[in-house]
């Protein structure tokens, strides 16, 4: 089968949606032949996969610019494939809906999360959640229209794929998507085999990962850290994004700058050692699709503390495979960690429990297979 994919990112940038990808296409590169289309400056090449990457830099009108190249990368790129495959509803989503149907190609469409209610959140449009905000009738010119596109682009693509039950149920009560055309596949990771030891020090080493944006709400692990008194305390933030300057203030002001280590965006294989090399992984965020980091964590028996939203409480199940708390709940938050430090029974239960949940849940053969069985259903 001849595929063409179409992604917002690809590594070497750090995210779900390019760790998919990457490893998807080389996974599955024998049985199909796989372009790529991607925004980026520079992009990691793989082996036997065309990858076509749409420059960033445009000084002059760069968004309209970018989308119109998308558009005739498709048209270019597109003609002799099988189906399209975009990873998301509005950056791709609108021009590869054109060109399939342009090219009269099947269009499959991965939603990982809802760029008009990430935009709204992160520019401050909105302190509602994802849910809410869909439901409320009053809301700006520019979400209006980027609910608009994404509603257009979901009711008019051939397959829809989520990774997880809560996005179904938000295409369905929020957009009217008929269900039968949604399919959950759950994400997954390759078996890693990463022999980091964690260090047995006084520091207490925490690490969380993702982009830095305000829904993540890494703000409050600093907030939770500045608390510890009694314990030696080091967190690491691994990625980038427009937050970090906020982020770097803060901790300033805080007084834990010293206790912060902004790691920025980390070749995979070595995020996964830092990882490995943790006594705590932390995801705090106010959304999530379903969270890549947290299934790696488990799979590196690194204890898991998270908020208790739909998504990630698919995976984090409360004082079985992790520990979760309530949004904003800074003072619950250390609580947790203190509990993980000084409970070594607790540690082991969770870290035993997680890793056999992923490993039965999240095995990259089982999503090789629901994947390649969508395709086969698309390329005929």
């Amino acid at each position: 089968m001849k595929i063409l994919i179409t992604s917002s990112i690809f590594p070497p940038e750090i995210g779900g949606p390019a760790t998919f990808v990457y490893d998807l296409c080389n996974e599955l590169k024998s049985k199909h032949e796989f372009k790529i289309i991607t925004f980026g400056n520079e992009v990691k090449k793989s082996e036997d996969i065309k990858i076509i990457n749409i420059k960033l830099n445009y000084p002059f009108l760069g968004t309209l610019f970018r989308q119109g190249k998308l558009l005739y990368e498709i048209l270019k790129n597109g003609r002799n494939v099988d189906f399209i495959f975009a990873q998301c509803v509005y950056v791709t989503g609108l021009m590869s809906l054109i060109g399939a149907k342009l090219l009269r190609k099947k269009l499959i469409l991965k939603y990982v999360g809802d760029p008009a209610w990430e935009f709204a959140f992160g520019n401050n449009e909105t302190d509602l959640f994802l849910d809410d905000f869909l439901k409320l009738s009053k809301k700006s010119w520019k979400s209006k229209i980027q609910i608009r596109v994404q509603k257009s682009v979901l009711k008019n693509v051939d397959k829809i794929i989520v990774p997880s039950e809560y996005l179904k149920k938000v295409i369905i009560n929020n957009y009217k998507v008929r269900e039968e055309k949604i399919r959950v596949i759950y994400n997954a990771i390759k078996d890693v085999q990463i022999t980091q030891k964690k260090e047995k020090n006084e520091v207490i080493q925490i690490t969380t990962i993702g982009r830095l944006v305000k829904w993540k709400n890494i703000s409050g692990i600093l907030k939770a850290v500045s608390l510890i008194k009694d314990k030696k305390i080091n967190l690491m933030i691994i990625g980038s994004g427009p937050e970090e300057e906020n982020l770097r203030e803060e901790a300033l002001n805080l007084g834990i700058l010293e206790k912060v280590n902004f790691a920025g965006n980390l070749p995979h294989n070595e995020t996964l050692k830092r990882i490995c090399g943790s006594d705590i992984f932390i995801l705090n965020s106010f959304y999530e699709g379903l969270p890549h980091t947290i299934i790696e964590a488990m799979m590196l028996k690194t204890p898991v503390i998270a908020t208790n939203i739909s998504g990630t409480n698919e995976i984090a199940i409360n004082n079985k495979t992790a520990l979760l708390i309530e949004k904003n709940d800074e003072k619950d938050l250390v609580a947790k960690i203190n509990k993980i430090i000084e409970d070594k029974e607790l540690r082991e239960k969770l870290v035993e429990n997680g890793e056999k949940s992923v490993k039965k849940m999240f095995g990259f053969e089982r999503l090789l297979n629901e994947y390649n069985e969508e395709f086969k259903k698309a390329g005929f």
